[in-house]
């Protein structure tokens, strides 16, 4: 979340903890550093063994190139956002 303290930590969950919440750390890592989706996926699955769930999620996250994919998306609507820039689904 963008009103989230620098140098602070940033808990983000959903109900199983694998899918969402991890699609959605990858959305503020690529955000945030400009990271390629695809190299984020091969990372989860190495620092969380079964995340990113579903085939949508992996296309999804392997589809963005970097921040700018990402904000390209969210301009055209493909991609809800909240009051706080945190992006929901």
């Amino acid at each position: 979340c963008q009103d989230a303290p620098k140098g602070q930590a940033t808990l983000v969950h959903c109900k199983g903890g694998f899918g969402r919440s991890v699609l959605m750390a990858c959305c503020h890592l690529i955000a945030e550093f400009d990271l390629p989706g695809a190299a984020l996926l091969g990372w989860v699955r190495i620092v969380r063994p079964g995340a990113i769930v579903t085939p949508q999620q992996e296309h999804f996250l392997c589809a963005l190139r970097g921040a700018s994919d990402l904000e390209k998306r969210l301009q055209v609507g493909e991609i809800a956002t909240a009051k706080c820039g945190c992006v929901v689904s």
